[in-house]
């Protein structure tokens, strides 16, 4: 059942990335919705095969699967209203760290990692020139907070568990926080159209990272 399940998962994330693929060369903003469901799709896969293995980190399943769906929606709706979008992208952070803690307690170390890179990215918010935020401050460093916490908090389970399933997560919640800096340059700094092509091919392999995420922890 091991070896079908990690071959299906090969298989769902080349169609993700495909998928990427094409809507970056159309432009057609319908297949951004496409695509974010293949990875929610990917997640709630795993998340199966995580119950029908009677997995001991269910919990992580569960709470990764619903950061994957609050993921998808964020990058659904924040073509309508960024406050929105982000709100979403914002919660699935909180449930991906959440996830993170049932795999390992948090140290001071995480704290450390967290802090340093959101004093980094505060800064970089703060000198940057042609970043203008238009109000939403707050809502930003808010943000950058967030992930910071996130990647730190990955950094921290990897350093405990040093396997693959942690690997995966220290590299997907890197591209996500990458992805979102470079949204933070298109959106909000009049950064060149390149900066948004980075920005969605750093998005959804980060995803699908997460996602496989889900598969690792119930096979190991």
């Amino acid at each position: 059942m091991k070896k079908p399940f990690n071959i299906l998962n090969i298989v769902m994330i080349s169609i993700v990335l495909l998928s990427n693929v094409i809507y970056i060369s159309s432009g057609n903003i319908e297949l951004k919705g496409v695509t974010s469901s293949l990875f929610a799709v990917m997640g709630l896969v795993n998340l199966i095969y995580a119950i029908v293995k009677r997995s001991n980190r269910l919990a992580f399943a569960i709470l990764m699967f619903l950061g994957l769906v609050a993921s998808m929606l964020g990058d659904i709706l924040i073509t309508g209203s960024f406050i929105v979008g982000a709100a979403l992208f914002g919660v699935g952070h909180l449930l991906y760290t959440v996830g993170y803690f049932t795999l390992a307690k948090m140290t001071w170390k995480d704290l450390v990692i967290g802090a340093s890179i959101f004093a980094a990215v505060a800064i970089l918010m703060a000198l940057y020139p042609s970043f203008n935020f238009g109000g939403l401050d707050v809502v930003c460093y808010g943000y950058a907070l967030l992930i910071s916490f996130m990647v730190g908090r990955a950094f921290g389970v990897h350093g405990k568990l040093k396997n693959l399933l942690s690997v995966v997560l220290v590299v997907g919640s890197v591209l996500f926080a990458l992805s979102d800096v470079m949204l933070l340059f298109y959106v909000f700094g009049g950064a060149a159209k390149i900066v948004d092509y980075v920005c969605i091919c750093a998005y959804y392999p980060a995803q699908c990272l997460l996602a496989y995420s889900i598969y690792k922890s119930a096979s190991l």
